[in-house]
């Protein structure tokens, strides 16, 4: 009887008239209109949430539209959005747009169609955040990240094909277009000076990292979780990760049909990742991931393989086991073979709880590795912190020393990760 009184169109209209109310910060923020019991949504995205600072564009910031709709139980569901990104430096407005339906929430098949023309990190994983990118350029004059434009129109599709294999498929045409920096505005004066957007020539403003081209491209990807235990119900399936397994994925990119018949290649990549508890003494994960090209020699720089670097020495929460502390963003870019690897240990409170005082602190001592292979000499990292550090219930900071080492060069610095 309460659950029919929460369903009524009575009590849903009751509560959407407290949520719908508007605020006087939402031109800004943005602000969603809820019928529950029609069950759809529309809304506003304001600018401030996304506002952020780059030498291509300047200040810009991305304002936009959506709808969304659902079924009962929410098996089937509908989303639609458009966004208008504007720079003020470059003084141009770009559009994007997507709709995607997910068609059941038993293998929960999707498709989506998106397109129009954004700014886009030379490495689409986007390694350097809009936040950190801003402030380092704004205060310290170091302008890290690294665009270009792409005008694109693209159709994906998703389904668990069985239990445990999950494919990822998406196809489309992209148009690359070099950008240049606009702006030399920064907020404190440093002995640095700002770089090109020329990843490949940081002090050559003039020429560009990449010619105008064209091409269609497909992407595939299988995820396969070994062992994958899931609870099903009449309308739904629904997956736990509780696999004493790895998850493997393999990855193949194709290009075809490019304006200049140097930029067609094919890349083919596996990963294995895996975290497990060891008994009392911590969690264990690791991420192995390697690939090769074909017919790569003269690619645009845009379809190297890039991997996660970081030069700010913040490192954002998930990306531990994904990418490095104190690699170069495009240093080791290749079209080439390529192998990486990261271990970590987090020995929870199996260390430091055992120390009268410190461990009140409730803090995690946390081992980790990472190497890099390429055509280049390996590139090694080694790094041992403090995590779970914070005031109270507000645990989210995390601290390392690291040490790199490529050749004769190496660096050590802390690294400072952050989780909220």
């Amino acid at each position: 009887s309460i659950q029919e009184i929460r369903e009524s169109k009575p009590y849903k209209d009751s509560v959407d008239r407290v949520q719908n109310t508007p605020g006087i910060l939402d031109p800004l923020l943005g602000y969603s209109y809820t019928n529950s019991y029609e069950r759809w949504r529309v809304g506003y995205n304001g600018p401030l949430t996304t506002l952020n600072f780059n030498t291509v564009q300047g200040f810009n910031g991305t304002a936009g539209l959506f709808y969304n709709t659902w079924s009962e139980n929410n098996t089937q569901a509908t989303y639609a959005n458009l966004n208008a990104n504007y720079g003020i430096d470059d003084d141009k407005l770009r559009f994007t747009s997507r709709i995607a339906k997910r068609f059941n929430r038993i293998n929960n098949r999707t498709f989506a169609i998106e397109g129009g023309t954004k700014v886009q990190q030379f490495n689409a994983r986007d390694p350097i955040s809009n936040l950190v990118n801003s402030i380092s350029t704004l205060f310290w004059e170091r302008n890290y990240i690294k665009l270009y434009e792409l005008d694109y129109a693209r159709f994906s599709y998703s389904e668990e094909l069985v239990n445990g294999l999950q494919l990822y498929a998406n196809a489309g045409y992209e148009k690359r277009s070099p950008l240049f920096n606009t702006t030399d505005q920064v907020w404190i004066k440093n002995p640095v000076a700002y770089t090109s957007n020329n990843p490949l020539l940081p002090q050559d403003f003039n020429t560009a990292a990449i010619q105008t081209h064209e091409l269609a491209k497909l992407n595939a990807r299988a995820v396969i979780n070994f062992g994958q235990k899931y609870m099903s119900y009449p309308d739904g399936k629904f997956n736990m990760n509780e696999s004493k397994f790895p998850t493997l994925t393999l990855d193949l990119e194709q290009t075809f049909a490019a304006s200049d018949a140097a930029y067609n290649f094919t890349q083919v990549a596996a990963q294995l990742k895996q975290e497990f508890d060891i008994s009392n003494k911590g969690n264990f994960g690791y991420t192995l991931r390697g690939g090769t090209f074909f017919n790569a020699d003269d690619i645009s720089f845009v379809d190297y393989q890039h991997f996660q670097g970081n030069q700010t020495r913040v490192q954002l929460d998930g990306r531990h086991l994904n990418g490095f502390n104190l690699l170069p963003y495009y240093d080791f870019s290749t079209n080439t073979s390529y192998f990486e690897g990261h271990v970590e240990h987090n020995f929870k409170g199996f260390v430091l709880g055992k120390i009268p005082g410190i461990r009140a602190l409730n803090a995690n001592l946390i081992l980790a590795g990472h190497t890099l292979y390429t055509a280049q000499k390996p590139y090694y990292e080694f790094s041992a912190g403090i995590g779970n550090l914070g005031f109270g219930k507000f645990k989210f900071l995390r601290v390392d020393y690291v040490r790199s080492f490529n050749g004769p060069n190496k660096d050590g610095a802390f690294v400072f990760g952050l989780s909220f």
